[in-house]
């Protein structure tokens, strides 16, 4: 009975496991592999990889993905460094701030920055050197480090506050004055804050498609608009296949770099981990000077971050000189209607409705997978590997394989699935990121003592690990929620008219010039945006973005 039991319990673990597994490779190896073993021939390759149009947009991406990831760190370290470091007046709030723009629709951002900087934009209009934070190479650049700069921030500070603020008095007594201690500790110590911003800001500036679409113009084209353009403009499905295998395999190599030099080092205690940082206090008496620039470095770096957000909502709200609901109210117009070919309401049903069904997927997944990989594998390196296949994939490439390996959905009229699996696709590794990291703060004496009062495995995570992590459970749901709130790629690349989310009509509406209806939906979405983001730093007190 005892053995029966034990097989029993081994099979359902195993189950928990292997679910997640055949997600991804249902809809995310099988329809690579679909796509370059019977799209992709040699031929193709070398035909793709010998035309000039590649070799513009693959130095494009990678010049753009460069200077973003530079000047991401240039601008995010000091703010880590400064939010870790220094007493700033109301710490917490400004930390939880200062994320809110990574958690925002890439389309959204670029309509923020038109909206601003551009030539009809709210400072743009009348300060026209600032039209090169709107468009061409310079307004790519300059929306991927609004996105990716707090990330940057974040991760510094999150490895700063892990060191030990007794050596760096110890290194003051060494001399050197202020510069040794930043070169010989503070340097060392957040490298894998630093490296790992840098990364996933190439990475995901890498793979931009949105920014590059609405304000890069054909110049800027990259790699991922380059994809989309040979499959949907020019009809070339045998290139598009071949330019995305091409991509992926650079993503694969950086991916493969982010884990196997930034995570694991990560993942080493520091030294002083855990140890309270002792903050210095900020005084215009005392320290003038470093109060100043502390202060006015962080006046100015929200103000990059938050002024487009305002610029959004002033367009939204002012139209021809003065305040009105014009906008606003043109977005339930039958003009936009008979434009889109769906209403307002249409879109917002679909974008709620992906947005929950992503995040209640992507929390059963998430959940089934951080478990198996904790308490069953003991952190199986393999394993999480596979999970996070889809950060190797861009939303384009992952769109375009589901479209071609799935093609027996079309006849049917159920897109929507390919919709839905593509959204869950690209919230997966951060729900499990999530949960992993909520699991893994459960004493291990309580789950010990629960072993030893007959509690089997299933009753153990549902009576005592859930409850004591269900608000990092919350949050992760929240950040699901988010992501798909946000996905524009993939949904742009698949979508019919009676399935248009919010995303894709801010790209519609911004290509008919409709700019005050635009400007209107992409303030509600940033609207809804921040509330999902409210929802999950209610419930998580610290964030694991890196």
């Amino acid at each position: 009975m005892v053995g029966g039991l034990a097989v029993h319990n081994g099979g359902v673990l195993l189950a928990v496991g292997l679910l997640p597994l055949i997600f991804v490779g249902v809809f995310i190896f099988y329809p690579q592999a679909a796509l370059y073993l019977n799209w992709v021939g040699l031929e193709d390759l070398t035909r793709v990889a010998t035309m000039p149009m590649t070799r513009v947009v693959l130095t494009n991406s990678l010049l753009q993905a460069s200077a973003s990831a530079i000047l991401s760190v240039l601008v995010g370290y000091p703010a880590g460094v400064i939010l870790a470091r220094y007493d700033v007046p109301h710490k917490r709030a400004l930390k939880a701030a200062i994320i809110v723009p990574f958690m925002l629709p890439t389309i959204v951002v670029a309509t923020a920055f038109l909206s601003l900087y551009g030539e009809a934009g709210a400072l743009g209009s009348f300060l026209r050197p600032l039209n090169a934070l709107a468009e061409g190479f310079t307004g790519i650049v300059a929306v991927n480090v609004f996105y990716n700069s707090p990330l940057v921030a974040y991760l510094v500070a999150a490895s700063v506050e892990r060191m030990d603020p007794e050596l760096v008095d110890a290194a003051r007594l060494f001399g050197g004055g202020r510069l040794q201690p930043f070169l010989r500790l503070l340097l060392p110590q957040t490298y894998s804050g630093v490296a790992s911003g840098f990364l996933i800001t190439f990475l995901y500036s890498f793979i931009a498609f949105a920014v590059p679409l609405v304000i890069g113009g054909p110049a800027n084209s990259t790699v991922e608009v380059q994809v989309y353009s040979l499959f949907k403009s020019f009809m070339d499905f045998r290139g598009a296949a071949a330019l995305a295998l091409l991509q992926l395999s650079a993503l694969a190599a950086l991916t493969f770099l982010y884990f196997s030099r930034v995570v694991e080092r990560a993942q080493e205690v520091p030294v002083g981990a855990g140890v309270a940082s002792v903050l210095v206090p900020l005084s215009l008496k005392k320290r003038p000077f470093t109060t100043i620039l502390v202060l006015s470095y962080l006046a100015a770096f929200c103000f990059y971050l938050f002024a487009p957000l305002a610029g959004v909502v002033r367009g939204a709200l002012w139209a021809e000189g003065g305040p009105s609901l014009q906008g606003l109210l043109g977005l339930f117009s039958s003009r936009v209607q008979d434009r889109l070919g769906i209403s307002v309401w249409g879109m917002a049903f679909n974008t709620v409705f992906f947005a929950s069904m992503t995040a209640m997927i992507s929390l059963a997944l998430g959940l089934m997978a951080a478990y198996f990989s904790l308490r069953v594998l003991k952190r199986g390196r393999l394993y999480e590997t596979a999970l996070f296949a889809s950060m190797m994939v861009s939303p384009v490439t992952l769109s375009l394989s589901l479209f071609v390996s799935l093609e027996w959905i079309h006849p049917f009229d159920l897109v929507w699935p390919l919709i839905l699996a593509a959204h869950v696709s690209v919230a997966l590794p951060l729900t499990v990121r999530f949960l992993s990291s909520s699991l893994s703060k459960v004493p291990r004496e309580l789950m010990d003592a629960a072993s030893v009062s007959g509690s089997g495995k299933a009753d153990s995570l549902f009576r005592l690990q859930l409850p004591l992590t269900w608000t990092g459970f919350v949050a992760a749901g929240a950040f699901a929620f988010a992501t798909s709130l946000g996905e524009f790629a993939a949904t742009n690349f698949l979508y019919v008219q009676e399935l248009t989310t919010m995303t894709v009509g801010v790209y519609q509406l911004l290509g008919s010039r409709m700019m005050p209806q635009a400007y209107s939906l992409s303030a509600l979405l940033i609207a809804m945006s921040f509330a999902a983001y409210l929802v999950a730093f209610r419930f998580q007190e610290e964030l694991t973005l890196g």
